[in-house]
């Protein structure tokens, strides 16, 4: 079994056969896919929108954000670890930051959607809030708002 560990000012990372383990409470998996998860909503023709109740918000902007400090208002991450701030727009042009502890298995939920929705020719992934207590619990809908309906053959 091959096994590696490294620090860099401080940090501390490790691997053990592709295994990624976490450094500073964050693994190298999840940073990579918050990277690849702002560089694919943003700028790319395919848009997020939250739904919560009856309100609808459009991410316009995605930061990878670091926990500096407890005065921080995500509280169940520690200090160093990172995190997601999503600029958001409602109907009226009202703006809103949304922070975000999404796990490794909804961001790469939300690549995956990503890239089906894209190939699909579709331009908008909807996120459904599920249970408010997991922050992880969403259902995510895409496809063509108007479909058009196939003019039937006449003989």
């Amino acid at each position: 079994m091959f096994f590696l560990s490294y620090s860099l000012h401080g940090i501390h990372f490790k691997s053990s056969n592709n295994k990624l383990i976490r450094s500073r409470g964050v693994s190298f998996l999840k940073n990579d896919l918050m990277k690849k998860f702002m560089n694919a909503f943003v700028g790319n023709g395919v848009h997020l929108t939250i739904r919560d109740g009856g309100a609808r918000f459009t991410v316009h902007t995605i930061q990878i954000m670091e926990k500096a400090d407890e005065s921080c208002p995500v509280k169940q991450l520690q200090v160093g670890d990172r995190f997601l701030r999503l600029l958001v727009r409602d109907k009226n042009n009202g703006e809103a930051a949304i922070l975000c502890n999404w796990s490794e298995q909804l961001l790469q939920n939300l690549l995956e959607n990503y890239t089906n929705a894209k190939e699909a020719g579709c331009t908008e992934i909807v996120m459904l809030k599920g249970d408010s207590n997991n922050p992880d619990n969403w259902l995510l809908l895409w496809g063509h708002e108007y479909q058009e309906k196939p003019t039937p053959y006449i003989n």
